[in-house]
């Protein structure tokens, strides 16, 4: 996803016109297009990713993405639930230069009925007490300005925005500069009866295409003119 698309989002939440959708969706294809997206970038550092589930574990460099008959249907806004996955991985691709990120996913059926994801990663770190900077407008730590001087800072803002709008949750861990990273959060999905998932519309799809804005609203000009992207 484009770092407009973020800012476009960033502005309905400023403003309140922010909506989530409530659909059933295949969780199938949601892994699918991390693996497709992530796994060449991943390999190309020489990173290795996994993806596990509470069924599965999958090593990408080896295997596919679990099956679908061990993930459940969910149904909610899957196309959010993909921003949040990629903006979690891209932040931790950004900052690590070596080792792993592992996504894992838990959905608890029998008591909070939410799913839980981690993302864990091997890369730069911080200090825990810089945990909260982290999902603040254009917030960057100094111990990642080295490794990365790209974007502006909005990715985590938008993970933080959309988990609590659904209900959810969202911290981030470290032991230190250097140990790597955690973050988890949570967001309260129901689960639909057996579907035939071949049928399901396609919610979920996430443009690629880098936009150029022309808007008056001076947080968007801020973190426009930080990308160098104003006319």
């Amino acid at each position: 996803m484009s770092f407009v698309d973020d800012l476009l989002d960033m502005r309905q939440l400023y403003e309140g016109a922010f909506r989530l959708d409530n659909q059933p969706f295949d969780m199938h294809k949601v892994l699918k297009l991390i693996e497709d997206i992530f796994s060449p970038q991943c390999k190309s550092k020489g990173i290795k990713l996994t993806i596990e589930t509470s069924l599965d574990t999958t090593d990408l460099e080896s295997q596919t993405v679990p099956q679908r008959s061990q993930l459940p249907v969910l149904c909610g806004d899957a196309r959010r639930l993909k921003q949040v996955l990629m903006n979690l991985i891209k932040n931790s691709l950004k900052f690590t230069q070596s080792g792993e990120i592992k996504l894992s996913l838990k959905y608890e059926a029998e008591t909070t009925k939410e799913l839980i994801v981690v993302v864990t990663d091997t890369g730069v770190g911080f200090e825990p007490l810089d945990a909260e900077m982290l999902f603040t407008r254009f917030g960057k730590l100094q111990s990642s300005k080295k490794l990365n001087c790209e974007g502006i800072g909005l990715g985590l803002t938008i993970v933080k925005s959309i988990v609590e709008k659904a209900g959810g949750s969202v911290s981030a861990q470290s032991e230190g500069v250097g140990k790597g990273s955690v973050f988890l959060f949570t967001m309260p999905l129901q689960t639909v009866g057996a579907l035939d998932l071949s049928n399901l519309t396609d919610h979920s799809n996430i443009g690629e295409d880098d936009l150029i804005v022309f808007d008056d609203d001076p947080m968007f000009k801020e973190a426009l003119k930080a990308k160098n992207r104003v006319c």
